[in-house]
């Protein structure tokens, strides 16, 4: 007996330590849960996002600080209500239901909620079906969306605007656009844009819904003048009871016109007088346009109804304001572009010059006026599709000869010989420089027709030629043959006082030598002015007498080097050449101090070069003023 006492004595312990144990146990894990509990408790109510947990009904058991902000209502009084009646459409809560049933989760379902006051925001919920012991619940977490949804449709404003800019051609076409999207935008009666005339007033220039009395009324008003307040305001001039109703960004806003009728102006007038009074407007705003910070014009909206312009379109309308500003002044440039491109197209067309304008790259020909459709002989629609190369004639081709009407760079002047319809060449003067037309470099080319001031410029050089060899050939027969005479005088009477005393011999032979010297130097000046036989084949002979005579009379070696045959077949291009060769000869004997001098001549097909080269001085850096023609 005594060991089954002791026995069940035992188990008893080992059963009541076990107990001990086991409520030990569980009054940690209760203390746990109370701990887990209290956080979930603290983070549920510290939440900045709206929390509700609700039974499938809709009955709300629980819900946080933050939701109950969103919905205007009280944190005690929370419990008592269905979250059905905070939906502004309750069909959005009924297809919530349905889709939790399937899906389990809801992410970013968006929705208008309603407060308790009756005004409504914009909501993202995110629904999860929970269970808490048998019971099945439903945990809602709201967001309030009201202002990226605010920011999204600015964006999206701004976005439209800069479309309707790049797709107006015309200020007006814009304006006109401009303000029916405002109006649709603000879900307003009226939009306006009125802009500065440089004479005080602010005329409409763009409007929808307002009515011509009320538009010509607020046409007639000056700035400097009868003005309202309104306008004034915006000019930086509001009357001290309008300051309150300016915000920082100049913009003007009053939700109850009424108020003037009952209180009066603040400058003493009859707010009857107002157009917008008269029109039974309540709703006003008016925003300015600046552009670089001045004052260009203002944004007006109005409305029928109180208070029909919130926060968020104030914003936006600030936000357009300069969007507006500077696409006015793009309009203005791109018109006065236009205004700058007529004027300049109808000079191009009707000025009596010759004018093309021709690719750089191409040499193609863009535009030809009419006068240049007369003078090649083609309609201007042929001209344009004709390249500048079209237009020389063979000869100008096969020399390389120059063609650079469309470099695109600045060109002095440069004679060509062009083309015309009938078969004939014109000689023609071409000054061209780099235009920009569009996102385009052209060559704008006036071109004059020289051919008649050649032909004249031929007769002249040629009479000169004619003449100069005339003088040439009186200095060769007349003065020489008469020099040549009086040198034979004076050797027979230096031999007939060849007995005389010495001084009276000496002083005849002294004559004799001037007589034949003077003879020599007229004679090589005859050979200058009427060189014989220099055309054809003749004309590096007469380089080299040229040459020889230098060295006779100067004790300067001058050398003549011709590469290949050298051919001139004009008498008069060769005789010109041979002038300027030997002015060039003479400046190097005269001013370059050179012990050596060398003329270079080198053809290819008509086109000859002629180098004079020598061992002088050179050409000083500065060169002084003299008594010669620089060259």
């Amino acid at each position: 007996l005594e060991l089954r006492v002791e026995q069940r004595t035992s188990e008893l312990r080992k059963a009541v330590w076990r107990l001990e144990q086991e409520v030990a146990s569980r009054a940690m894990l209760e203390a746990e849960l109370r701990m887990s509990e209290g956080r979930y408790r603290a983070l549920f109510a510290a939440a900045p996002a709206g929390i509700a947990v609700t039974n499938v009904e809709g009955e709300i058991l629980d819900a946080n600080a933050a939701l109950c902000g969103m919905l205007g209502v009280d944190l005690t009084e929370v419990s008592r209500m269905n979250i059905s009646s905070f939906y502004a459409n309750v069909a959005d809560r009924r297809r919530l239901l349905k889709r939790i049933k399937k899906e389990g989760i809801i992410e970013d379902f968006e929705t208008r909620l309603r407060r308790r006051d009756g005004t409504e925001f914009s909501a993202s919920l995110r629904l999860s079906s929970i269970r808490i012991g048998q019971q099945e619940l439903l945990l809602t977490i709201v967001t309030d969306i009201t202002q990226r949804q605010a920011a999204e449709r600015h964006i999206q404003g701004i976005a439209e605007l800069h479309e309707l800019f790049l797709s107006r051609k015309s200020r007006s076409e814009y304006l006109e656009a401009v303000v029916r999207f405002l109006r649709d935008w603000a879900g307003s009666a009226c939009a306006g844009i009125r802009l500065l005339d440089g004479n005080g007033g602010l005329p409409f220039v763009a409007s929808v819904g307002y009515g011509l009395k009320f538009l010509d009324g607020e046409n007639r008003m000056n700035l400097e003048a009868d003005a309202c307040q309104c306008l004034k305001a915006v000019a930086g001039r509001p009357i001290d009871g309008e300051v309150p109703l300016v915000r920082t960004s100049g913009c003007f806003l009053r939700h109850n016109l009424a108020d003037l009728i009952a209180h009066g102006m603040p400058d003493g007038r009859d707010a009857n007088s107002l157009p917008c009074v008269r029109e039974h407007y309540e709703s006003l705003v008016q925003a300015p346009v600046y552009y670089r910070g001045r004052l260009v014009g203002t944004i007006q909206m109005a409305d029928h109804k109180e208070k029909r312009f919130p926060v968020d379109t104030m914003h936006f309308l600030e936000s357009v304001a300069p969007l507006v500003g500077e696409a006015l002044h793009r309009f203005q440039v791109e018109e006065e572009l236009r205004k700058s491109e007529a004027r300049f197209r109808s000079m191009f067309n009707r000025h009596k010059a010759i004018m093309l304008l021709i690719d750089p790259d191409s040499g193609a020909i863009v535009e030809a006026n009419q006068a240049a459709a007369r003078f090649y002989g083609y309609k201007r629609n042929q001209l344009c599709a004709m390249n500048i190369r079209d237009l020389l004639d063979q000869e100008s081709h096969s020399n390389g000869f120059r063609t650079d009407h469309g470099r695109g760079v600045a060109s002095p002047s440069f004679s060509a010989v062009h083309k015309v319809a009938g078969g004939s060449v014109r000689v023609v003067e071409v000054h061209s420089t780099p235009i920009n037309v569009g996102e385009r470099t052209l060559n704008f080319a006036i071109i004059h027709d020289i051919t008649e001031r050649r032909r004249l410029e031929r007769q002249v050089l040629d009479v000169s030629d004619q003449e100069r060899q005339r003088i040439g050939r009186d200095l060769h027969d007349s003065v020489g043959g008469s020099l040549g005479g009086l040198a034979m005088v004076a050797m027979a009477l230096a031999q007939t006082l060849s007995g005389a005393p010495p001084e009276h011999s000496a002083m005849a032979r002294e004559i004799v030598d001037g007589i034949n010297d003077t003879l020599r130097q007229v004679r090589s000046i005859a050979r200058g002015l009427c060189p014989a036989g220099l055309s054809a084949y003749g004309f590096v002979a007469g380089l080299q007498d040229l040459a020889r005579n230098v060295r006779q009379r100067h004790g300067i070696p001058c050398l003549v080097r011709a590469s290949g045959e050298i051919v001139v077949n004009d008498d008069s291009v060769a005789s010109h050449l041979f002038q300027i060769i030997g002015e060039s000869v003479n400046n190097a004997v005269r001013h370059s101090r050179a012990k050596k001098i060398e003329i270079q001549v080198r053809q290819r097909g008509q086109q000859i070069a002629v180098e004079v080269r020598d061992d002088g001085v050179g050409l000083p850096k500065n060169v002084e003023n003299s008594s010669g023609m620089g060259l």
